[in-house]
């Protein structure tokens, strides 16, 4: 009888983390004055195609893809946290305040995709893939994984701090 209870609980909990697991796409179609902000539920689709039901990316078991869109994000509150992060090809995330952060279970920079961080904290608990352009002029890039380079990547680091906890593999890039 012990056996059934403690697969019952595994697959519970399974279960659990699959209804939480929910993939964000960014649209910036929020119609108030804030169509950047990170925090405005507006400006998400959720996996399932709504908008704004579910929130805003707030846990680690949520994916989130930063597409081409008319208004990038801007991450606007300290504390943003999602799991796996792709910033696709001409996507851009900007990090440019001091006073806020975002934590990403993992970090994908697609080759054409952009982070710009300028103040602020992003900050990255599993590995970082960098194919896209780069750019810090302030704050902190905090990977605690590997970093991994592949392409034409471009860096433009004029200030701020990068800080790796893993493996540095910069194969290539400008």
């Amino acid at each position: 009888m012990r056996i059934y209870k403690i697969i019952f609980f595994a697959l519970l909990l399974a279960f659990v983390n699959f209804i939480n697991a929910q993939t964000f796409t960014w649209t910036g179609s929020s119609s108030s004055p804030n169509t950047s902000d990170w925090d405005d539920q507006t400006n998400w689709s959720i996996g399932d195609g709504s908008y704004g039901d579910d929130g805003y990316p707030n846990s680690t078991l949520h994916t989130v893809i930063i597409p081409v869109v008319s208004n990038d994000p801007v991450i606007n509150i300290n504390g943003a946290v999602c799991g796996a992060l792709t910033i696709q090809t001409s996507g851009l995330l900007t990090s440019n305040n001091g006073s806020n952060s975002l934590t990403a279970t993992s970090i994908n920079l697609q080759s054409g995709g952009q982070l710009a961080i300028t103040n602020g904290e992003v900050q990255g608990n599993g590995d970082f893939t960098h194919a896209g352009v780069l750019t810090i002029t302030g704050g902190t890039l905090d990977i605690n994984g590997d970093y991994t380079s592949s392409g034409n990547v471009t860096a433009n680091i004029n200030g701020g701090t990068i800080e790796i906890a893993g493996d540095w593999d910069g194969t290539s890039g400008s």
